[in-house]
Formats: structure tokens, sequence, C-alpha cells
């Protein structure tokens, strides 16, 4: 212990002189006491003391103990040959430096055959390391005066002993992991194989310089260690405590590679090159440990100099057309780094004589022309990490990037008003290099193109990178937005059933209108689309509408003057697009969240005011009157009060629109004036131009309501009073003009006359004692209530909205009285025709149903008609008091209205369908997730009108026949599409039990032999409408790809699941069900249905057969197992040859026909190839067998097999004959002879 003790110093003490002799220490050391440890080093008794320890280690019957000193003597023995050299001792050093390498090999070897998982080795697995960092330490000290000692003839046998040592070292280290996550820390301050990496390549930056042999050859072998070392570092044990140690390992690993080409040059970097495609294709499955080896390849080349680099470049992008998807994505991911971090050095590199250095092709223009051209891949994880790079390409800020991108989408239509041309398609890379002549970018046609395409994916990530593609190409040229509807396209997935695409619109389609503020087109579907989620059921994307909205109105807002810039004019304009659209309430519902979070500051206000009297005066006045309704920012009222004595008081005819704007806003902001006497001066004004009956009906409500107010502040406890002391007289002097035989409701309006009734309607509401029995007769007599006098059409419809706005207000405020008069409004409403009566009616009864529930079933059926009334606006506003009701709990989904509302997804409307498809996203499926698998079924009886069937169960009225029928040959179109926007709500997980329904309860229904559904003209339409569905792609969702998963939560989870297992076959048990659905729910009730359809001539066999093509596209082995033991292959294949000779020579050919003409071909050359395998796998014999394994077709084993089982599944009515294999001894013997034949091929090669 004390002569290991005594050794430990000594090593410390001699390494630092060492350093210092060297030039490598950092602290300069005296002199003299240099001459004396080297003095010390003068005595031959000590250096024979360390030769004695080293022999007694090489020693075959040494211990672990014994060879652990030997290696510390070994240590202290090189540090000496440094200081004085081989000729101080007189003894022949190789030998001894060459017994220490091989000492150093034995300990560890016989260590790792010995090794134990126990605290004793854990113990002695320390020591060891610390003995082999010692002296891999001092071997590197060493090797810088190797040549004072060592012969140059065994030059070559020390190299490569070192190099034997390293990758001994290296061996032991990759085996100690499990061993140094039980060490304790505390005593080990550096992770032993962090050490080991390190010193190693001390050893080698020495080591390459000595070097005699050809480069190749030595770095041959130096890979050998360079790589299982830098793999060390890669480990997850590894905690952050050591990060510095990792990080130096890697960086020696990194700097000793770019050496090599400052000695070498061209010879080096082909040994680089190597490197480089080593740690590609060795590159990891784990994400993290990727993401580290991408970055360092790319911390390699960006030191390469400029034809290596590009070169390098160049091999990169063919890897993205490897066989294996791993590599395909790895590849994609290095462009991508490389092109954003420093895409300037992508620059054509033409090669001069050093072939195949440089490339014509290592451009940005050829790289995204690659990635491009992989949207195409087939494998899902390849797709979706190129639509993810090129995502962040296109919010790149590189210029080299940007111009790329402009060639495609900018600068072919710089001088066009609208997009032309034709559809350029990408170009394979392969191709390109055949012929650089060839483009490498497609044209932006065909971009739109492939991004229409991806958003049917059933991947939420799929569809969501497309839509981000789209919006950064609006966001560069705003021309494509009318090309393909493409504004329609994000204004409809604003809707979409998944938050995550929807919360993502929020941001892009909103970086699309900030871009362009000056293209209105954009703006008013961005309002259809984004504004329209203010009141999403999701609250997050509520907070984002809101901050976005704030951000871009009050952000941009200014002092008015002549010279506004398009982004702060983009405010007003969003304002004057919200008017004009009635959002009020999704902007009030806005300005609520920024008054709490106190976003509207006084000076907006004061801003605002700049505009009052320009030709933003309307706009500014209905954003102020929504700020003063959700918040009291609004404190200076002087200018408010100014511009209603001016332009209304005083004005004769003051403006319909903002009149009553001006009103309401006062009328908020009353109770913000301190001074009480100017509150008192405005009413007493208001209450002067009420009594005199001078304002206009427009101003009628907001003036009451401000009347009310201001007394309410004025005096609160006599409030009652001094409104009943003011409406009284009005009421009293109204109620004389109604019982004047003057009153009469004519044809024209008497405008007189429409003030009194309307001011009579909204004094009752302060003063309801004053409504006199005698009025409200006279008013029902002069509308023509009563059930035997039809209301004239020589009425206005204006004052007879107002006389029934009268009488139900009276409705709600005596309950008596509204039990009289709702039956005769009830039949009133199905005799007029006013649209504006017709709504204040339903109002009215809407008011109603808190006080009678039972009031709705009655009101339905007229609130069904007018869902479909020509005026757009009572249709409107009825659809929006269904979905009010059935929020409230009022109202359930059930039949008919389902049915209704599902018709209104095909309105002429878009504004309707977009109410429909946000009620049903947002409300309904949040209510029922199931309702509309629940009602899809019923709802094929329910169009087509099919009687006698228990899931018939609404009988359209004659009313309603007219006007919601869509039955019959000539809807067929109509109702496809409504079942596609319903399949679009049905969750994946739904759709096999609707798959089984459909089949079950209809095609089974029909081939009974008593059947539930006769072909009849309805029952016709029932089976072609369920034939078209079962042909509808997104009905197999389920069956034949992933499920979604859930939105937010899972979005990370699903990007990992994406990457990790797309390899990852379907298992037996997935496939196994899928067949049993086919084979027992779909195939087996089909192919009684074409024995029908066939036997009775039908022409419904059109939708057979695009059904059957459909299943043989979607699940080919199969479906196609299932034909072939049905045994009728055969008829099934004659048949479609019939259809497609048909077919082909008839030019006008119906919808369906048109889809079976572009399937039926894929159909029969699957079922070609399938029946030739089988014929292929029943006639093989050894002989055939072995011939075709010699030759280059060979097929696969399991491949064998598959076929094998499926012939030997095959009925026969012959037994088997004496004397001959039966199929199951056959295919036995079959599979030995295919093993026996492998075993001899592996055993020649």
């Amino acid at each position: 212990k004390k002569v290991l003790e005594l050794l430990d110093k000594s090593i410390v003490k001699l390494r630092s002189w060492c350093k210092y002799l060297l030039k490598d220490a950092d602290v300069d050391m005296e002199e003299q006491n240099w001459f004396k440890l080297k003095e010390k080093f003068n005595s031959k008794a000590f250096i024979c003391l360390l030769y004695a320890y080293i022999k007694q280690g090489l020693q075959q019957t040494a211990d672990f103990e014994t060879r652990c000193l030997s290696l510390k003597a070994s240590s202290l023995y090189l540090i000496a040959i440094s200081i004085h050299g081989s000729q101080a001792f007189g003894i022949f050093q190789t030998g001894i430096y060459l017994s220490v390498l091989e000492l150093l090999n034995h300990t560890v070897i016989k260590f790792n055959t010995t090794i134990e998982f126990s605290p004793v080795v854990s113990s002695n697995y320390h020591t060891l390391y610390t003995c082999a960092n010692q002296v891999l330490d001092c071997l590197s000290i060493a090797l810088h005066s190797i040549d004072k000692f060592v012969v140059s003839d065994d030059m070559d046998d020390c190299l490569q002993n070192t190099m034997h040592t390293l990758v001994c070292l290296t061996c032991m280290g990759r085996k100690s992991f499990t061993l140094c996550k039980n060490l304790s820390f505390d005593t080990v301050h550096v992770n032993p194989c962090i050490s080991i990496a390190l010193n190693s390549y001390k050893m080698i930056k020495t080591f390459v310089k000595l070097n005699h042999e050809p480069l190749k050859n030595l770095l041959d072998r130096l890979f050998r260690v360079v790589r299982p070392l830098y793999n060390l570092t890669l480990n997850t044990f590894l905690d952050v405590n050591l990060g510095v140690e990792i990080s130096n390992v890697r960086e020696n690993w990194t700097c000793f590679l770019l050496s090599l080409m400052q000695e070498f040059d061209l010879e080096a970097y082909r040994i680089i090159r190597i490197i480089l495609q080593k740690i590609f294709l060795a590159v990891h499955d784990s994400a993290s440990l990727k993401l580290k080896e991408i970055r360092l390849i790319q911390d390699i080349m960006v030191q390469l100099e400029g034809k290596y680099f590009s070169d390098m470049v160049h091999w990169f992008m063919g890897a993205c057309y490897n066989s294996s998807f791993q590599y395909r994505s790895c590849a994609l991911e290095i462009l991508h780094k490389l092109l954003t971090d420093d895409a300037r050095r992508l620059v054509p590199c033409l090669s001069t004589g050093n072939q195949p250095l440089g490339s014509q092709f290592s451009t940005p223009e050829y790289i995204i022309g690659i990635i491009l051209n992989r949207c195409i891949d087939e494998h899902p994880g390849v797709k979706w990490k190129v639509f993810s790079i090129l995502v962040n390409l296109m919010t790149s800020q590189s210029e080299p990037i940007r111009n790329v991108f402009e060639k495609i989408f900018v600068t072919p239509y710089e001088h066009e008003d609208t997009i032309t041309g034709t559809l350029l398609k990408s170009v394979d890379f392969r191709d390109i290099l055949k012929d650089p002549s060839l483009q490498p970018l497609p044209s932006g046609h065909f971009i739109i193109d492939l991004i229409r395409r991806t958003l049917k994916h059933e991947r939420v990530l799929y569809r969501k990178s497309a839509l981000q593609l789209l919006c950064h190409i609006l966001c560069m040229n705003p021309k494509w937005a009318v090309y393909e509807n493409s504004l329609l396209i994000l204004e409809k997935q604003c809707l979409n059933q998944h938050t995550t695409i929807r919360r993502m619109l929020v941001n892009h389609f909103t970086e699309v209108v900030t871009r362009h503020p000056d293209n209105e087109v954009i703006l008013e579907h961005w309002i259809n689309g984004v504004l329209t989620l203010v009141v999403d059921s999701e609250y997050r994307i509520q907070e984002e509408v809101s901050k976005k909205l704030c951000n871009i109105i009050l952000g941009n807002l200014i002092n008015y003057n002549e010279d506004l810039s398009s982004s702060q004019k983009l405010p007003l304009t969003i304002l004057k697009f919200l008017a004009k659209k009635g959002l009020r309430k999704n902007l009030g519902h806005c300005t609520r969240k920024w008054a709490q979070t106190k976003a509207i500051k006084t000076q907006h206000i004061s801003t605002l005011y700049t505009y009052l009297g320009t030709e933003y005066n309307s706009i500014v006045w209905f954003f102020l009157v929504t700020i003063a309704q959700s918040s009291k920012v609004i404190t200076d009222v002087d200018v408010i009060y100014k511009y209603f004595e001016e332009n209304i008081h005083l004005n004769q005819v003051p403006d319909d629109i903002c009149a009553p704007l001006v009103m309401e806003t006062l009328g908020c902001c009353i109770k913000n004036i301190e001074v009480k006497s100017k509150v008192l001066a405005i009413v007493d004004q208001i209450k002067e131009d009420i009594s005199a009956f001078t304002l206009p009906v427009s101003l009628l409500t907001s003036a009451c309501n401000t009347v009310y107010i201001g007394l309410e502040y004025q005096d609160k406890d006599t409030l009652q009073q001094t409104c009943f002391d003011f409406f009284a007289p009005i009421m009293d002097n109204i109620h004389q003009y109604v019982m004047s035989p003057q009153f009469q409701i004519g044809p024209t309006e008497n405008e007189l006359q429409k003030r009194k009734l309307y001011l009579y309607a909204e004094a009752m509401l302060f003063c309801p004692s004053k409504v006199k029995p005698e009025t409200l007769e006279r008013l029902e007599k002069i509308l023509g209530l009563d059930a035997n006098t039809p209301p004239s059409t020589q009425m206005n419809a204006k004052e007879l909205s107002v006389g029934i706005t009268i009488l139900m207000r009276r409705g709600v405020q005596d309950d008596v009285y509204s039990q009289r008069i709702l039956p005769s409004l009830m039949k009133y409403l199905n005799r007029i025709q006013h649209p504006a009566v017709k709504m204040n009616i339903l109002y009215g009864l809407c008011d109603q149903i808190f006080n009678f529930p039972n009031l709705i079933e009655a009101l339905m059926p007229e609130m069904y008609l007018n869902l479909k009334d020509e005026n757009f606006k009572l249709r409107s506003e009825c659809l929006h008091m269904i979905i009010g009701w059935i929020k409230e709990d009022f109202l359930r989904i059930q039949p008919p209205l389902y049915f209704y509302l599902a018709i209104l997804m095909v309105d002429k409307n878009t504004e309707v369908k977009r109410a429909v498809f946000s009620f049903f996203v947002n409300c309904a499926m949040q209510k029922d997730p199931q309702i509309c698998l629940k009602y899809f079924l019923v709802s094929i009886f329910h169009f087509n009108q099919y009687k006698g069937h228990r899931l018939s169960e609404h009988i359209l009225t004659e009313r309603e026949h007219a006007v919601y029928y869509v039955g019959g040959p000539s809807h067929g179109d109509t109702r496809f599409l409504i079942y596609k926007y319903l399949l679009e709500l049905i969750k994946d997980d739904q759709k096999e039990p609707l798959l089984s329904n459909l089949v079950t309860h209809i095609i089974t229904s029909i081939t009974r032999k008593v059947p539930d559904v006769v072909l009849s003209e309805s029952g016709n339409q029932v089976l072609r409408d369920t034939l078209r569905v079962l042909a509808c792609e997104e009905l197999y969702t389920l069956s034949t790809k992933t499920a979604l998963t859930r939105d937010d939560e899972d979005e990370a989870e699903e990007i990992r699941k994406l990457i990790e297992n797309a390899n990852i076959s379907k298992s037996a048990k997935a496939k196994e069900s899928r067949r049993i659905i086919i084979k027992e729910r779909i195939y087996r009730n089909l192919l009684e249905l074409r024995i029908l359809l066939k036997k009775k001539n039908h022409p419904m066999i059109v939708e057979f057969y695009n059904v059957l093509c459909l299943l043989i596209k979607l699940y080919k082995t199969e479906i196609l197992t299932v034909i072939s033991e049905s045994g009728l292959m055969p008829d099934i294949k004659e048949d479609l040859v019939s259809w497609r000779n048909q077919l082909k020579g008839n030019p006008r050919k119906s919808p369906p026909e048109k889809i079976l003409d572009r399937s039926i071909d894929n159909a029969l050359t699957l079922l070609h190839n399938h029946v030739n395998n089988i014929h292929q796998s029943q006639n093989s014999t050894p002989n055939t067998q072995s011939s075709s394994q010699s030759g280059s077709s060979v097929k696969s084993a399991g491949y064998r097999k598959s076929l094998l089982g499926i012939a030997s599944k095959r009925k026969t009515l012959t037994p088997p004959t004496p004397g001959l294999d039966s199929p199951r001894t056959a295919q036995k013997r079959m599979s030995e002879l295919d093993n026996d034949m492998r075993k001899r091929r592996r055993d020649m090669s």
C-alpha cells in the first residue's frame, strides 16, 4: 500500500513536469525544482525497481493487484523515458514499451472474462480504469519522444500494438455501462469511459503524425477505435453533470477528423467521406440520439472546403431515394439542416479534374426540388417529415431559400392578374442525373393540387401541415387565393372538428391577412372563418382569436390622416366587414376580453374620436358602441354628446346608420358623466324629442333606454314613479289615436303612425299598468288576428310587425292574455306571407318559451318550413333560434330536425352551411358524440321516403314534401354529398359499426327470402345510396389505416408513433379481424346481392361493382382470398371484363359508371396476378422450386408460405388419391426443401 501511494504521488508530480517540458503546462515551474526531480530519476536503482515491477505483472500467475501495481510502475517508466531518453539507461526500450502495452491488454482481457456485478468487482473496475487512464496519459506523453527510444524498424509494431490496446479498452468501456450506474459519483470524479475517450484522442492525434504507412490503411484501423469511442458519449445514463466531458469528446472527435484534411487534403477527404457515410448508415432510431448524430454530420460538413462540401451534399441528395425509409428520412433532415443553417454555401461547384468532387446540383434549387419530389413518398413517416420540412423552409428568412420559393409561386405570375399556366410535376433526382437539362422545381399548380389531395388524408398531422403550406403560399403571393378555391378551403377548415387544426388556422390564416391588408377578398374569408371561432367550444381558441384581433385592430390604430397605409386601414376594413355582416356579438365577445385584460386604453378612444365626421364615421360608431357595452373605458362623453346634439337633436333628418349607434353609445356612457347637471340636460332633450314624436323609429329603443338610465342615475329610489310620470301621458295619447276611426294600416307607410305604435311598444315595458284591453282588441281587429278574418295583403309589413310586437310583449307581461293570444298567433303565422312579420312573431314566441316550454312542439313544424324560406334573413334567424334552443336544452336533436339540418349542409347559401357545420362540430357532437352514427342509417330511409320499414320514422307532410324532399334519381348526387359530409363528422372508431349496420340492415334485408326492403321505386334509391356509401373510401379509414388520436394532448405522441412504428407491419390479429369483417359482414351479403341483381338484370349492378372494385383496391390479399375460397373468381373476372368492354364503348357515362371505368382495370390486374400466383403455387415441384431459387427472381419464404396456405385451403371435390401426397404433406415437404436449399447457399457463400 505504501508503494502504491508513493507511485500515485510520483505519477501526478512527474506528469506535471513532463507537460511543462513538452510546453503543455499552464504555470511555469522553478528551474531548481525541475533539476532536483531530474536528479532523482538518474538513480538506476529506482529504474530497475520499476522494471522489476513491470516484469512481475507480465507473469501468467500475477493477480489483479500485482497487475495494477505493474501498470502504475509502467506509467512512471514511460515518463522516465520521456525525460531522459533511452540512452540514459543502456536498456533496449522498445521491448519495454511493447511489454507495457501487452500488460495493459492482458489485464483488461482477463478482467473482462471474470467480470461480475458485485461491490468488490466494481471497486476493482474503478482501480483498473484509473490505472488504464494513467497508462494512456503517459503513453501520449511518451509518443512525443518515441523517436528517441524506438528503433524505426520497430515503429510499425509499436503503433499496431497501441491501436490494439485502444480497441481493447473501447470494448471494455461498452461493457461497463451497468457498472457505471452502480458506482458512486462522489468517489468517481470523472466517468471512466469518458476519461478513456479523452486520453485515446490525445494518443490518436500524435499517432497520425508518427505513422509511415498509407493513410487509408491507418484510418481503417483508426475508425475501429474512433467510432466506438464516440458511441460511448451517446448513452442516456451519463447525467448532466458530465455534460462538459461529453462535449469535449465530441469536439476532439470532430477536430481529429478535420485535422486530417490539413495534412492529407483529398486523400483524407475520401476517408472522411466514408466515415460520414458510415455514421449516416449507423444512425440511431431514437429521436434524441439521431438528432445528435445529424448535428455531428453537420458540424463536420460545415468545416469542409467548398468542393468537398458540395460533393457530400450531392451524396445526401442521392440518399433521399434509398430503399430504406429511415435513410430517406435522415437524409432529408440533414439537407434541411444544411439549408436552414448555411444556405449560402450551397452553390454550384463544378469539378475540375478530381471526380466525383463537386456538383452542379448541390444548390438550394435542386435540394428543395428533391424535398418537393419526396412529397409523393409512400411511407407515412417520410411523407410527414417532408411536410414538416417544407413548413419550416417556407417560414425561413434565408434569402436563397426565399428566392427558390418565389421562383415557384411569385416570379412566373408577376405580370398576370390571375394564376394561369399548366401543371408541371416534380422531377426525380435520378432522372436529373441522366438529363441535367430537366427543371428540378415543379409548378405551383402541382403543389396546390398536392395540398388538396393531402387534405383528404386521415391523419391530422398531414392535413395540418398541408394547410400551413397553403397559408404560407398565400403569404408569398395572394394571387393563389382564387386558384382552386384556396380561400374557401381555409374558411371551411376553420370548422374542422380537430382543435389543433382550428388553432393553427387562427395563427396562420391571420398572418395571411396581415401580409396583404389591402386584399378584401382574403379579409372577407378570414372573417367568415376565423372570427366565427370567437364563440368556439374550445376556450383556448377563443383566447387566440381575441388576442389576434386585438393586435390587428388596437395595434394598428393611429390618428386619422388622409395618407393612411394599407396596414393602418386594416382595422377599419375589418370593422366595416363586421358591421356589414352583423357580427356585433362576435366583436363584443372580444371587447369584453380586452376590457378584462385592460388592453383598451383611453388613448385608443381618443384616436377613434379623430375619425368622427370622416368617411369612416359609421364604422367608428359601430366600434364605440361595442366598446361602451362591454367596458367603462369611455370617460370623455363630451365628444359623444356634442356629436349627438349637432347631428341628431338639431338635425331634421339624422343618419339612419349612425344615429342609432350614437344614441346607444350615449346611453351606455351616460353613467360615466360626473356632473349630474349634464346628465339632466341630455335626458331632458331626449324626453322632449320622444314626447314630440320627432325621433325616427330606429332611435326610439335606444332613446327610451337612455332616458331610463339617466333617470336611474339621477335618483334610483324614485325611478319607477318618474318613468311612469313620463311614459303614461305618451301611452294615453297613443291609445286615443289607436281607438280613433282614422287609425288604419294601409299599403303605404305612415311615418307618424309607425313612430306612435313603436313608441307604445317601448313604453309598455316601463308602464305595463297603462296598457288597456281596448287598445289590444282594436289592434287584433285591425291586424286580422281573428281566425275568421284572413290578414289583409294590403297592409304594409313594418306597421304590421310593430302591431304584432305590441301583442307579443303584452303576452309576456300577462299570462292570462298570453294563453288567449298564442293559438291565434300560431294560426296567423301559417297564413301570413311577410318575412318581417313572421320574424316578429317568432321573436315573440321565443320569449314565451320560458313560460310555456311545450310551445316548442307546436311551433317546430312552422320553424322547419321557415328554414327553407326564400328570405335569407328569416332562414338565418330561424336557424339561430333553433340552435339557441338546443344549446339551452329546450330542444333535443332528434328526427326530423336532424334530417332537416343535414339537408342544410348542401344549402345554396354558404353562411347557412357554415352555421350548420359549426353547430354540428361545436354543439351537436359535444352533446352526443354518436349522433351522426345513430341517425345515418335512418337518414337513408328518410331522404328516400321509404315506407313500411321500422327505420322509416318520419313521413313528410304535404308542405314539408314540397320543401325537404330529396328522394328520387334526380336528387341522388345531393343525397350522396350529404352522406359524405356526415362521414366527415363520424369518428373513425364509429365507422366499423356503421359499415356493419349498412350491410346487415339494408343489404341483408334485400337478399332475404321475405325481404324487409322491397326494391320498389324508393327501395331502389335506398339500395343505390347504400352501395354508393359502401363505395366511399372515407368509410374504410379505420379498417385500412391508423385511427386518429386526440388533438392537442396526443399530437406529440402521434408524431412519436408515426416515426417509430411506421415500419411495423400490421399484426396478424388485426388482419384476421379485418378478414372476418370482410368475409362475414360484407362479402357474403354482397355475393348474395350480386346473384339477385344479375337474376333481375338490375341497373344497380354498376354500383355493386364499384363497391367490389374498391374492396379489392383497399384489401387486396384479404378480399382476393375470400373470392378464391368462394370459387367465383372466373365469374367475377368475366363480369368485370364484360363491363370494361361495355364502358369503353359508351361515350356518355353516368357518374357511377365513370368511377367504375377508372377502377375496373386495377381490379382486373390484381385478380389476374392473384390467379397466376395460386396456379404457380399449386403446380410448383421441388425441381422447379430449386431452379427458381437459383435464378434472379426468387420469392421470399414468407410469400411462398402464404401462397401455399391459400392453396391448401381450397376445397376439392375428389378425395386424396393413394400414393400421392396430401396438400398438407406436400406443403411440409416443399418447406423442408426450401430450408435445405437456403442452408446450402449459406454454406457455399
